[in-house]
């Protein structure tokens, strides 16, 4: 198995066509083309005709002779002109045209199993034809276009002032001229509805020209006439494979299957990344399913030139549903012209069209769009898919809370999964470990996610935590409320899906929590040292990257960093939340009116969010109230008292091996200065550490006196005098 997280894989079938017949249709085709080059050029020297060179390439001259068509006697003179030449050539393709001419049942059928065209009897050329109702003129145009494709050094002697870009219908008329006479009027006005324009099988190379406009061929159309036709990497069949999906996808999925055949629609599949959208689009149509991601194309040409390629791929595929992946891409940097671009693709487009996006856009097309909300698969589903892939893969048995945990924290899909569970099990195979270690499993699922993490790196900062559960020094409530928070998190499956109250609880599975508290109290620690406790990577929200001053780039910045934490299974964490969650005002100004609009964005979006959120301010009444209704938990963290303080001094202090006095007292210390917090503790040790460093010698008590001094007037307060007892 070898699907990736969305479940597509490449395409059986899509193989070079070996047939002799092929190989000699394409030696004559390039024959042909050469002799008529060289008779223009001859009637612009004012030539009489140059020597011959032999009829069909010495490769293929057994092939011919298989085939039926008869080889130039020894005995018999070769031709003494080109015009001979190409009266013999096209003789010769006469013969194996006709040699192959198949009935109507032998050229394609719509729709095929796979989207794959058969490698019928016909030529390349002829299924074309047959395919898109192709002329014979048309067909030595396309031939024409493939010839400078393939060998652009043939046209070298066509060239007058400027190297060609590609080839021209003028140069079509001049060189087809030598064989039969053309209309050249009637044939200017049919191209400009030929499908091999209107499909993308020819491309125009430059301006607008009218008659000299050039034009090349498609890649796909090369590969398909040459008989090279294999696999382009950048169009797939999404495959169905075996998928598992939660009640509330199977809904989604038939409704979408009752509608399939709407024509005139595009399906705009919204979700989270990495959450089976493509696989459901794929369960939702009858035909085949090709994508096409846009992410590469880096502008309006790009994305031009992406999707003629792709209408010629699919022409020859003999068509199929489309689906467009990524191109929210084009939204966020509001390239109208790429837009246009795929509006004209989707216009011109006869099959069902879709589109997985993360976040709701438009696109200017004439075609009615229909919007669909997709969502994650639950845990339960997730849970499920674990243990049906370990199953088939025989891999070491997996415990059941390790499983939840995964199935909870991560969004994933099979391919993940399955490329996680093989790396940890061949670690066992070879013995590094005994059984499937959480981190390795972690750190192959987190590899799957990398444009997610990228993603938040773009609008956040990974919190590094060293501190450990032990490390915190809390109050009791406090303490008690984290350790409900750590519960929780880590049996939410059991509570929801195996206890069956799921059901009367809210869609989303995340959890908010608000830590408020005084600057220093260790509300950004504490999210710390919890999220390392669940295993989770803990991202810091910067508003100066997220907040815009264009009107709703900020909602699409934060719509961007909920579905990134979603897919990698991270924690968010909003420091000074209630400049982002503040209460909403009354709308007296177009600004109000905005700025209440990203607060209900960001309410409604964090309801929605299955993971873990951290907010924490030291001004919670100014959050927006409908804020504290979505909270999970509100964790107070007060000042630390007088023993909380003694042991707060006592853990810097032999947090490392500096050199201590005997006369140290951390309760004096903790009793001369109340109002401090931990992290003002912290920046009084460190001052003495550096002053007792340079100076050498032991710490001493009056060093951490002077230090806790220091720091006092730095927060703006007065030093308490030592009591008597004390000095005594």
């Amino acid at each position: 198995m070898t699907n990736t997280d969305d479940d597509h894989g490449a395409i059986p079938g899509e193989a070079p066509d070996t047939r002799p017949c092929v190989a000699v249709n394409v030696s004559l085709r390039m024959a042909i083309i050469e002799a008529q080059i060289a008779l223009q050029h001859e009637l612009r020297q004012g030539g009489a005709g140059g020597q011959a060179a032999s009829l069909v390439s010495a490769g293929n001259a057994d092939t011919t002779s298989v085939l039926g068509i008869p080889a130039a006697s020894p005995d018999v003179c070769a031709p003494a002109t080109v015009a001979e030449r190409l009266v013999l050539l096209r003789n010769e393709l006469a013969v194996l045209r006709a040699r192959l001419d198949a009935p109507d049942a032998m050229l394609p059928s719509p729709h095929l199993a796979m989207g794959v065209a058969p490698l019928v009897m016909a030529l390349p050329e002829q299924y074309l034809a047959a395919l898109l109702g192709l002329s014979d003129d048309e067909i030595e145009l396309a031939w024409l276009a493939v010839a400078w494709a393939v060998q652009p050094a043939l046209f070298d002697e066509l060239i007058v002032d400027a190297p060609l870009r590609g080839v021209s219908a003028a140069l079509f008329v001049r060189l087809r001229r030598f064989v039969t006479v053309v209309d050249e009027r009637a044939f200017v006005v049919a191209l400009r509805t030929s499908k091999l324009f209107t499909l993308g099988m020819l491309q125009r190379a430059g301006e607008d020209n009218g008659l000299h406009t050039e034009w090349r061929a498609a890649p796909s159309l090369v590969e398909f006439f040459t008989g090279a036709l294999v696999h382009d990497a950048r169009f797939e069949v999404v495959a169905l494979g075996h998928v598992i999906l939660d009640a509330a996808q199977e809904v989604i999925i038939n409704g979408m299957q009752s509608c399939h055949n709407m024509p005139g629609v595009l399906w705009q599949v919204q979700g989270p990344a990495h959450s089976g959208r493509a696989v459901a689009c794929a369960r939702a149509n009858i035909c085949p399913l090709w994508r096409v991601d846009l992410q590469g194309a880096t502008d309006a040409a790009a994305v031009r030139a992406l999707l003629q390629d792709f209408r010629a791929h699919l022409t020859i595929m003999d068509g199929g549903a489309v689906l467009l992946e990524n191109i929210e891409t084009l939204w966020q940097r509001n390239d109208a012209a790429a837009l246009a671009a795929v509006a004209a693709f989707v216009d011109a487009n006869a099959c069902i069209v879709f589109a997985t996006v993360t976040q709701r856009g438009t696109v200017p097309t004439r075609q009615q769009h229909v919007f669909v909300d997709w969502p994650a698969p639950d845990a339960s589903a997730r849970a499920a898919l674990w243990d049906e892939l370990a199953a088939q893969m025989a891999a070491p048995p997996l415990d059941p809370d390790l499983r939840d945990r995964l199935a909870q924290r991560f969004t994933v899909r099979s391919g993940a999964i399955w490329r996680a569970l093989q790396f940890a099990s061949g670690r066992v195979a070879t013995g590094y470990s005994e059984s499937l270690e959480e981190a390795v499993l972690v750190a192959a699922l987190q590899s799957a996610t990398d444009a997610q993490a990228s993603e938040l790196e773009a609008f956040c900062t990974r919190v590094e935590t060293r501190q450990t559960w032990d490390d915190l020094v809390l109050p009791e409530a406090a303490r008690e409320q984290a350790l409900l928070l750590l519960a929780r998190c880590r049996a939410t499956t059991r509570v929801r899906d195996e206890w069956g109250y799921g059901a009367k609880l809210a869609l989303a599975n995340g959890t908010v929590v608000l830590l408020s508290g005084a600057p220093g109290v260790g509300k950004t620690l504490s999210a710390g040292v919890i999220s390392r406790v669940l295993g989770c990577t803990l991202f810091a929200v910067d508003l100066s990257r997220v907040v815009s001053k264009w009107i709703g780039q900020t909602d699409a910045n934060l719509s961007k960093v909920f579905a990134a934490a979603e897919a990698e299974g991270c924690a968010l964490l909003f420091d000074e939340a209630d400049s982002l969650f503040g209460q909403r005002a009354a709308v007296r100004t177009a600004s109000d009116r905005y700025a209440n609009m990203e607060v209900n964005y960001l309410l409604n979006r964090i309801e929605r969010f299955n993971g873990l959120v951290f907010l924490t301010t030291n001004q919670p009444e100014a959050i927006d109230p409908a804020m504290h209704r979505r909270l999970a938990m509100h964790i107070v963290l007060p000042l630390p008292n007088e023993v909380e303080r003694a042991e707060l001094w006592h853990r810097m202090l032999h947090a490392g091996s500096a050199p201590l006095a005997a006369d140290i007292d951390v309760t004096d210390l903790a009793r001369r200065f109340p109002d401090m917090s931990g992290a003002n503790i912290r920046n009084a040790v460190l001052n003495v550490l550096y002053l007792a460093a340079s100076e050498g010698g032991d710490i001493q008590h009056a060093h951490l006196v002077r230090g806790g001094k220091a720091e006092y007037r730095a927060m703006g307060k007065v030093a308490m005098s030592p009591r008597p007892l004390l000095e005594n």
